[in-house]
Order: C-alpha cells, then sequence, then structure tokens
C-alpha cells in the first residue's frame, strides 16, 4: 500500500513538470534583471524558487484530489450578476481547479500577462527617471550647492575615462535598481491597473459556467450560508472572472487579456 501511495506521488510530482518549466522561464529573466547578468545568480535562484513552487503545487493538487475524491461535499451557491444560477457541489469545484492547475497552458498565459503588466510598469517607470533626476538634481543644489558645483568640476576637469566609465556604470545599476523597485510597488499598489488578473480564477470561473451551462455575462461568484452569514471559497467575496473595478486606472495601453 506505501509502495503504491509512493509511486502516485511520483506520478503526480513528475507530471507537473510542465508547469514547472514555464515558472523556471519566467522567473529567469526577472532574476536576470535584478541580478544585473549574473547568469550564476539568476539560474541558482530561479531553480529554487521554482522548486518551491514546485512542492507547493503538487501538495495542493493532492488536496483537490482528495477533495475531488470526498462523499458528501458540501454544495456552492453560484450567482452571476447577483443573479443565482444554481450550485456545485465542492467535489466538482475541486475537480475543475484540478483541471486548471494542471494544464501548463494556463501557466504560460499567466506568465505572459504578468510579463506584460511588468512592461507597462517598467515603461511607467522609465518615463518618469528624467523628472525624477531632475528634482534630485534641485534637490542636491538646495541642500548642499558646493558639493554638486565640486562634482561637475570634477568631471569637467579631473575625471579620467576610466573614472567616468565606472561612475556611467554606477549610475545605470542605481537607476535600474531604483526603476526596478518602483515598477514592483507600482505593481503591489495596483496589479490591475497594470492589466494584470489572475487567469486561474478565470479559467475556474469558465469551468464553473460550463458545467451549470450559463451562457450569461457578469461575474461569477461562489457563497455559501454557515450559520446565517455568507463565505466565500477565498475568504472573501471574489469575482471568479472578472477583475475589480480600479483594471482601467492606470491603462493607457491594452489589457493583456
Amino acid at each position: 500500500m506505501k509502495l503504491h501511495h509512493l509511486r502516485n506521488e511520483i506520478r503526480l510530482s513528475m507530471s507537473n513538470w510542465r508547469q514547472s518549466a514555464v515558472c523556471f522561464c519566467a522567473l529567469l529573466p526577472l532574476l536576470l534583471l535584478v541580478g544585473f547578468g549574473d547568469w550564476v545568480f539568476a539560474f541558482v535562484m530561479a531553480a529554487a524558487v521554482t522548486a518551491l513552487l514546485h512542492m507547493g503545487l503538487h501538495r495542493y493538487l493532492q488536496e483537490l484530489t482528495r477533495r475531488a475524491q470526498a462523499k458528501n461535499s458540501l454544495t456552492w451557491d453560484v450567482h452571476v450578476g447577483d443573479v443565482a444560477v444554481g450550485s456545485i457541489s465542492d467535489a466538482d469545484l475541486a475537480q475543475i481547479q484540478h483541471t486548471v492547475y494542471s494544464e501548463y497552458r494556463t501557466f504560460i498565459v499567466q506568465a505572459l500577462n504578468c510579463a506584460g503588466a511588468a512592461k507597462r510598469a517598467l515603461l511607467q517607470g522609465l518615463a518618469s527617471l528624467p523628472g525624477a533626476a531632475f528634482y534630485l538634481l534641485i534637490g542636491w543644489a538646495i541642500i548642499d550647492a558646493a558639493s554638486l558645483s565640486a562634482g561637475l568640476v570634477w568631471l569637467r576637469d579631473a575625471a579620467t575615462p576610466e573614472d567616468l566609465r565606472g561612475l556611467a556604470i554606477a549610475t545605470l545599476k542605481l537607476g535600474g535598481t531604483l526603476i526596478a523597485l518602483a515598477s514592483l510597488t507600482m505593481l503591489a499598489i495596483s496589479s490591475y491597473g497594470y492589466g494584470m488578473t489572475n487567469k486561474f480564477t478565470e479559467a475556474i470561473g469558465v469551468g464553473v459556467r460550463q458545467l451549470l451551462k450559463v451562457p450569461a455575462a457578469g461575474e461569477v461568484v461562489l457563497s455559501r450560508l454557515v450559520d446565517g452569514k455568507r463565505v466565500y471559497p477565498y475568504s472573501r467575496k471574489h469575482a471568479l472572472d472578472e477583475p475589480p473595478a480600479d483594471a482601467a486606472l492606470n491603462q493607457g495601453a491594452g489589457h493583456d487579456r
């Protein structure tokens, strides 16, 4: 019995290699950017993070399998656009979730969506760089005009080509780090504003619609009553296939939907 269980564990773990490959390929360019082209750092960190994600996905799929095989599972009420359209058992919901998270194409779509959102945030950060540099120089001049003047004189008269090269590299690294931090901050504050959406919950919403044969437009929300209070699968009211209302806040360009 233990050998059979171990064999199933290995088979399930190995079946997720494509999802892990997508995660690794998505993480590697980001870590190369953070590590300023250090391939060893990027490769080791991407491999470590991918291994953790792989183990987390493996355990989550195991839990979904347990829920899908459970008897007498609880039932979720399904609303589309605030209209009740039916109900779905937790076992059926877990089966839909398992199908979504077992499909590597969903990971590819999510990675492309995140890349598009990161690109828009990065471009916005780059566009703000000249203004930030201008105000930095103004602040430097106000706080320590003599130091600024001495630095400019040094650049004009005393700096060697090696000095200028080192200063340029240091400036590029500092600027790149600041832009990356600013972009990550903007994404953290309003990820949907840059077009980032959760493609996994969207796919789950599509699966629920197909199971209940609901063609009506509107967001899909699952809930159930427990002791007179309404609870949700994600601990809060959460639409499966529609982004929040702030999704167009920063949209100068189209979303990756």
